[in-house]
């Protein structure tokens, strides 16, 4: 039969478009609970924090125009832009979890504001904390020597040494510093 078609896929526009709106989701309802709790303190209420909350659109255009196969993000993009972005993805509805766990034990001492924003202060340390700590521990080099008995393999075999080296997570953020300590203690490893 002519003029047939087949299966078409969807139009490009809206590929992008179940992501686009669980990002919203996943971002906006605890940026609603975190708003609300830090609008007080923050000079400018609600302005300034929409105003910080809509840096989110930056990436998010990153990651449509990758989803779309428009372009990959440059190694900047990716430690500068891309990775705060997933960083928030992570802490940011935990934040808002503190947040209203402080809240709800505010409500039985009578102050549910003040304990909420006591409780997303310290959340906020806590992540910040362990940012740190999660960046030091990235920079530090474990060599574990084994020692592995294999009595069927050949004796052409006997004494050789493997390296092994997993989990650098080498990417825009990786220190050549750091690469080169990595080589050498394979070298002297032999």
């Amino acid at each position: 039969m002519s003029g047939a078609r087949g299966p078409q896929s969807p139009p490009r526009n809206l590929a992008a478009a179940p992501i686009v709106v669980f990002f919203a989701l996943w971002l906006g309802v605890p940026s609603l609970i975190v708003g609300f709790f830090l609008q007080p303190m923050v000079p400018g209420g609600w302005w300034a924090i929409l105003a910080a909350f809509s840096g989110f659109a930056i990436p998010m255009r990153v990651l449509i125009r990758g989803l779309r196969g428009l372009s990959y993000p440059s190694a900047a993009v990716r430690l500068l832009v891309l990775r705060p972005f997933w960083y928030a993805m992570l802490c940011l509805p935990l934040l808002a979890g503190f947040t209203l766990a402080g809240a709800l034990m505010g409500l039985v001492a009578g102050d549910p504001l003040r304990f909420g924003q006591l409780a997303m202060t310290s959340g906020g340390a806590l992540f910040a904390v362990a940012g740190i700590f999660g960046y030091i521990g990235a920079r530090r080099l474990v060599v574990r020597e084994l020692e592995v008995t294999l009595p069927r393999l050949g004796q052409a075999f006997d004494g050789l040494r493997v390296a092994q080296i997993s989990d650098l997570h080498v990417g825009p953020h990786s220190w050549r510093f750091f690469l080169s300590r990595v080589e050498r203690t394979v070298r002297k490893a032999e």
